[in-house]
């Protein structure tokens, strides 16, 4: 796969959705390393790089299957429909307590990255296999929901 210039220019100076863009203070700057490091994992798979909502963003035919993001304390790759995933590794979490489709694997250390990039490469694989059937996520109904009164 390619590169896409506007991932690099995310990876240069941050999303530019706040004002730290640009500057020391930015969390992708905290984080270049990892996300450098996740971004060469995820171009080796058939995936096309794209930026979405300032990120780095990869699809299939038009579908949005993983992301990279940085955060405050922690980087991410991030499934779209990671609750389908098999996680033979135990390493998916939910992103929220009421997420339902998608899971994030996190990160603060950049050579856990490298140590892994095989495996997860492998989770990317199966999401695009996932992505290809057409799979999707039975999402939980209003009423499968304990309402307080």
């Amino acid at each position: 796969m390619s590169k896409n210039p506007a991932v690099d220019e995310y990876l240069a100076e941050g999303c530019g959705r706040c004002d730290k863009v640009g500057t020391p203070a930015c969390k992708v700057n905290t984080w270049r390393d990892g996300l450098t490091r996740l971004r060469a994992v995820v171009l080796g798979t058939p995936l096309v790089e794209d930026r979405k909502w300032g990120a780095p963003c990869y699809t299939l035919k038009g579908q949005n299957v993983v992301m990279i993001g940085a955060f405050k304390n922690n980087y991410v790759l991030s499934f779209m429909k990671g609750a389908l995933l098999k996680d033979p590794h135990r390493l998916l979490e939910a992103p929220g307590e009421h997420t339902q489709s998608g899971r994030v694997i996190r990160f603060t250390d950049a050579e856990r990255v490298t140590a892994l990039a095989p495996v997860l490469r492998d989770y990317v694989l199966e999401a695009i296999e996932i992505e290809k059937a057409g799979l999707k996520v039975e999402p939980k109904q209003t009423a499968d929901y304990e309402v307080p009164i």
